[in-house]
C-alpha cells in the first residue's frame, strides 16, 4: 500500500514542504547573472555623471531587492513597510525571518542593520553589516551604515576610511559627500 493512501495527511504535507522549498530557494543561475550585472553596474558608477549615476543608482538598488523567491521578497517589503513606519523592533524581526530563509541575500543584513542603528544597537549591527560586506563588498549602502555606526562610536578617522570607499563607488552620493566633509574636518583638528 501506497504511503500517500495509509497516511492522507502526508500527501499534503510533503507538498505544502516542496512548495515551501521551490519558493524559498534562489535560482543560480539567477543569483549569477545578478551578480555579474551588479559588478557592472558598480564599475559604471564609479565613472558616471551625476545625471548617470541618479539611474544607476535606480537599477542597482533594484536588483539589490531581488532575492529570486517570492516569499523572500514579501518578507523583505514587510520588513522595509514596518521600517518607514518606524517600528523597528518588528523590522528587524521580519529581517530575521528574510536572514533565516536566504542568509546570502545581503539587503536582508543590511536591513537589519539599519534597525539595530535605529535601536541603538550598535555590536550587532556592526555584525550585520560586516556580513552584508563578505556577500556584496561593493554594498554603498552597508558601507554608509558602517560610516554612521563608527562616527556614533567617536571614531572618526575609521568613519572617514568607510566613507572615502562609498565615494570610490558611489561618488556623487550627496549624503555620503556631506558626512565626509564633516567627518574630515574632525579628523583634521585631531592631534597626531
Amino acid at each position: 500500500m501506497c504511503m500517500a493512501n495509509r497516511y492522507p495527511k502526508f500527501k499534503y504535507a510533503l507538498t505544502a514542504t516542496l512548495l515551501a522549498v521551490s519558493l524559498c530557494a534562489p535560482s543560480f543561475s539567477v543569483a549569477d547573472t545578478k551578480s555579474n550585472t551588479l559588478d557592472d553596474l558598480y564599475q559604471k558608477l564609479s565613472n558616471a555623471t551625476q545625471t548617470e549615476s541618479v539611474l544607476l543608482e535606480k537599477q542597482i538598488r533594484f536588483l539589490w531587492q531581488q532575492s529570486g523567491s517570492n516569499v523572500v521578497d514579501l518578507l523583505l517589503k514587510r520588513a522595509q513597510n514596518a521600517q518607514n513606519r518606524l517600528e523597528h523592533g518588528l523590522a528587524a524581526e521580519h529581517f530575521t525571518a528574510v536572514i533565516e530563509l536566504a542568509p546570502d541575500f545581503s539587503p536582508a543584513w543590511t536591513g537589519r542593520a539599519s534597525a539595530y542603528l535605529a535601536l541603538e544597537l550598535h555590536g550587532p549591527a556592526l555584525s550585520d553589516l560586516e556580513h552584508a560586506l563578505s556577500l556584496d563588498p561593493q554594498n554603498f549602502e552597508a558601507l554608509t551604515g558602517l560610516g554612521v555606526i563608527l562616527e556614533h562610536l567617536d571614531a572618526p578617522e575609521l568613519a572617514l576610511r568607510a566613507y572615502d570607499e562609498v565615494l570610490a563607488i558611489h561618488p556623487h552620493l550627496e549624503q555620503v559627500i556631506i558626512a565626509r566633509s564633516r567627518v574630515a574636518e574632525i579628523v583634521s583638528g585631531l592631534p597626531l
